[in-house]
Parts: C-alpha cells; structure tokens; sequence
C-alpha cells in the first residue's frame, strides 16, 4: 500500500529481480497470483489485488433447496470470475 526505495513508483506492480535488477510487471485487470508465503491466490480488480471471495456453506432449515441454489450460483460466479467457467 506505501511503496519504498525502489518501487516507490511501483504500486500494485509485481517485481520480479534478475541479474539486471528489479524488473516491474503492472497487473492487468482479472489476473491471477499465486503466493507461495501464505498459499492464497490474488487477484487482480483493475485496481486492487484482493483475496477470493469466502464462499458460505448452506445451513439447514426449512429452505434447503433455496441454500444449495444460491451457494452453487455464487461459486458458479466466483468460477467465472477467475476466468475458470463459462455463463451460460
């Protein structure tokens, strides 16, 4: 969020450092990253780098069906969201 030294003028880039130096990547809107320090997937909104949506599980109760409807439609969104499914 407040870049330093180097990629003061880098934020929201991806830095990469080979033998000529630190090399800078700007992000483009629905790319992925993985991070291998805490093993979550980024992306990339256009503007932000933001951690996936928490898809909720369906609790009982006397709409079950309605619960399962909603949770499938919202992990079909998610999917289509990092480009892994197709709307139909």
């Amino acid at each position: 969020d407040s870049p330093e030294d180097e990629w003061i003028d880098k934020p929201q880039n991806l830095a990469i450092f080979t033998e000529g130096g630190w090399r800078f990547v700007s992000p483009h809107n629905r790319m992925n990253f993985y991070c291998l320090s805490t093993g979550t997937i980024l992306c990339f909104d256009g503007s932000q780098w933001l951690l996936p949506q928490v898809i909720s599980e369906a609790i009982g109760g006397l709409t079950v069906d309605e619960e399962a409807r909603a949770v499938l439609a919202e992990l079909i969104q998610l999917l289509h969201g990092h480009g892994l499914a197709s709307l139909a």
